[in-house]
């Protein structure tokens, strides 16, 4: 038990005095080595970095005060999946848009919804309600909307440092 304990308080040692690599050019990936203990760092810094690499949004649509993003996931779904149509530009060039995206079915794609008054993110891929960690869809939210940290209520207080 006492071999245990101390190993314990050596990794609690390094991950307060130590800082890990980081994969991302992102002010985020910081303040979240800054936060998270190394362990759940490197699930988070994972996410980071996917956002950057895997995801990209089909559209932005507002809903009353709420922005909804349709997100793209290269490693979640598979390219076959989507039906590419041909949207003409003129004056019903966003309605044709939102018609061809009726097409997609929800397993295609992730839908992020982001409210910044009342300081709310939520994602279909429910990652942070299973396992208590933000998803790679909504860090792509985050680096669209140039949101440099992660809101304190979305840091469950058993992954942090304190």
């Amino acid at each position: 038990m006492e071999k245990h304990r101390h190993n314990q308080c050596l990794l609690d040692h390094q991950s307060l005095t130590t800082n890990p690599i980081y994969r991302t050019f992102l002010p985020i990936e910081r303040f979240a080595a800054g936060v998270y203990t190394h362990s759940n760092f490197f699930i988070v810094q994972k996410e980071i970095f996917n956002s950057i690499w895997s995801c990209f949004h089909l559209a932005v649509i507002m809903e009353n005060e709420v922005e909804v993003y349709l997100i793209k996931d290269k490693k979640k779904s598979s390219w076959k999946d989507i039906k590419h149509k041909r949207v003409g530009g003129g004056e019903n060039y966003y309605s044709d848009y939102l018609e061809s995206l009726s097409d997609l079915s929800p397993s295609n794609y992730f839908k992020v919804m982001f409210n910044q008054k009342e300081d709310f993110i939520t994602c279909s891929c429910m990652l942070y309600i299973q396992q208590g960690f933000i998803c790679r869809h909504i860090f792509y939210v985050f680096n669209i909307k140039e949101i440099d940290i992660i809101p304190s209520n979305y840091i469950l207080r058993r992954w942090r440092h304190i």
